[in-house]
């Protein structure tokens, strides 16, 4: 990974992020992810030691530190509501 953004060719920068994303029917979160992150177009940038852990996680269903209720709308029907 280098010091410029694959996408934009900004700046990245190291911090530690919160991801979401979709495991199966589920949403899981990690939180404290080191990362680089552009600081122009906000591209999140992983290692590929990064994404193994999460994967490995995920695969061996280590227990999470906690757990977060997530509120569902689903707009299609909203919309058909208010026409």
């Amino acid at each position: 990974m280098g010091k410029f953004c694959a996408n934009c060719g900004g700046r990245l920068i190291k911090k530690a992020v919160t991801l979401d994303q979709h495991w199966g029917e589920q949403i899981v979160v990690f939180e404290d992810v080191p990362a680089k992150v552009c600081k122009d177009c906000q591209a999140i940038w992983r290692s590929c030691e990064v994404l193994e852990s999460m994967d490995r996680i995920l695969t061996q269903n280590v227990k999470p530190e906690k757990k977060l209720a997530v509120p569902v709308w689903s707009l299609t029907n909203r919309l058909k509501n208010a026409a």
